[in-house]
């Protein structure tokens, strides 16, 4: 009974094609009976696509700006996923080729890419409103193994746990603790233009 509900693409493929002639059959036939409107309409679309990217990219800059000019207590603000791309936008800024990873499967990286000497580099932000533990520091090292990294960190907006740091000492995985990051955050800072 279920199967009835449920029209599958094979079926619907020939009631398909006579409307698909029928509508190249009638675009065709308006294209040679009205040459300049089909002129017209096509530069209105083009034009429309044009302005509508240009738009978008501004957009983009515009936020990209704005993450790049945001201190700590923004960062504070933000969700996960907001500090997550504040990050890449930072480090891209910095010189370095990074994006961000899926939100699901991701092996423990929030971010990959490469530093300025072309080291792989894998990035685990954490955003949160307490101390970060060992937790943090096992999933960015499995992320630095899987990816083949020669860098791991963990950034946060917090500390970290005496544990973390000890485990992130035995692992070779950077600790970037809320110091560190505003450290950074005002070197970039100070090279943006006014």
């Amino acid at each position: 009974m279920a199967r009835n509900k449920h029209v599958g693409l094979l079926k619907l493929l020939p009631q398909s094609v006579p409307v698909f002639f029928v509508v190249v059959c009638f675009s065709i036939a308006f294209v040679l009976a009205y040459p300049i409107t089909t002129i017209a309409i096509a530069l209105l679309v083009i034009t429309t696509m044009t302005s509508l990217i240009i738009w978008r990219i501004k957009q983009d800059r515009a936020l990209e700006e704005r993450y790049l000019r945001s201190g700590i207590e923004q960062i504070d603000q933000m969700s996960g996923k907001e500090f997550e791309r504040r990050l890449a936008i930072h480090f891209t800024y910095c010189g370095w080729h990074v994006h961000l990873t899926s939100d699901t499967g991701d092996y423990g990286a929030d971010l990959v890419g490469e530093n300025q000497e072309g080291e792989t580099v894998v990035i685990q932000a954490k955003r949160y409103k307490r101390n970060i533990g060992v937790r943090a520091v096992q999933e960015v090292n499995s992320a630095k193994t899987y990816y083949g990294a020669g860098q791991a960190i963990v950034i946060t907006n917090q500390y970290f746990t005496r544990n973390a740091e000890e485990l992130a000492r035995r692992c070779g995985v950077e600790l970037w603790d809320r110091n560190r990051l505003m450290t950074s955050l005002d070197d970039v800072y100070e090279h943006l233009p006014s």
